[in-house]
């Protein structure tokens, strides 16, 4: 059994690894092999064309095909991307995801902390009372009297 990694291709009921037809092992009927493919990578894996897939299985030469036993979504970085990528840096590619959740975070968290005060603010508009900063000042301001 060998692993194919590439991107996914669906039209209609057929559906591709980069140009090789895909079918489900174990159905011996070529129509009913390719349906049965496409519904396993859809509606069991959840898998969308233009996706990058690992698939695994055996490949058929003469017809240009693989018949799948199984599939899944690519890995971060699936085997052999160094050699069909070479300018591939997956330090950087890992870098800039990690910075891009970290901005993400930190963003979700001021976002909070601001929603946290304006809800304050409101309160303390409708009851008529100074809100918590307000009322810390107004004791720091008696207490240096």
């Amino acid at each position: 059994m060998s692993t194919f990694t590439g991107t996914l291709t669906i039209i209609s009921n057929q559906s591709s690894l980069d140009g090789d037809l895909l079918l489900k092992s174990g159905i011996p009927d070529t129509a009913q092999a390719m349906f049965a493919a496409t519904q396993f990578l859809v509606k069991i894996r959840k898998l969308q064309s233009g996706q990058l897939i690992d698939v695994r299985g055996q490949k058929v030469p003469s017809i240009s095909a693989i018949l799948m036993d199984d599939a899944r979504a690519a890995s971060l970085q699936p085997s052999g991307v160094a050699s069909l990528n070479p300018t591939f840096d997956a330090a950087a590619a890992e870098s800039d995801l990690i910075r891009a959740f970290a901005e993400l975070g930190s963003s979700t968290v001021e976002s909070k902390k601001t929603a946290k005060r304006s809800a304050e603010e409101k309160v303390a508009e409708t009851e008529g009372k100074k809100t918590t900063k307000s009322a810390r000042k107004d004791r720091s301001n008696k207490k240096n009297e």
